[in-house]
């Protein structure tokens, strides 16, 4: 697709950039020093480039809330509409998450927000927000939520889910 903002030639996000656009989410705690940012936050950049998003990096920066006082799931996903990516939920076992619908945003019932980038269905690649590390290790059988990301122009088909 000509002019498209997805797997263009234009190099991936560096993880940087979260420090730069996300600065005020790293609010005060009750002692005054910085709290660590939101395991969203840290998640956002990971996902972009896992699914080949190429746009501008003050494209990111125009998506986000300016006066968020949290940046939690209602707000990751928004930053992802305003970047024309949508997120279709679906409740469902880390372990029985399709291969081919990922990188998806994986919100477990207990554990931390991760970003599953590739598997094969009993391993996985993925990235931590709460540790801020890639990892590879085995499937785990946890529930949660999956959001798998598409253009918003397209959908996630029921039939794949």
């Amino acid at each position: 697709m000509s002019g498209s903002l997805f797997r263009s030639a234009r190099a991936a996000l560096p993880q940087s950039l979260v420090g730069q656009f996300f600065g005020e989410f790293a609010q005060d705690d009750q002692d005054g020093e910085k709290r660590p940012l939101d395991e969203y936050v840290a998640c956002l950049i990971p996902l972009l480039n896992a699914y080949g998003w190429r746009g501008d990096p003050r494209h990111v920066a125009e998506a986000v809330p300016h006066h968020a006082n949290e940046f939690d799931l209602e707000g990751f996903r928004n930053v992802l509409a305003n970047l024309n990516l949508r997120t279709t939920p679906h409740r469902v076992a880390q372990n029985e998450i399709d291969p081919d619908l990922l990188p998806c945003l994986f919100v477990p019932d207990a554990g931390s927000v991760r970003v599953l980038l590739e598997g094969d269905g009993t391993s996985m690649r993925l990235f931590d927000g709460a540790t801020r590390d890639f990892r590879d290790g085995d499937t785990f059988d946890g529930k949660g939520t999956a959001y798998y990301v598409g253009d918003a122009r397209t959908d996630v088909s029921p039939e794949r889910l």
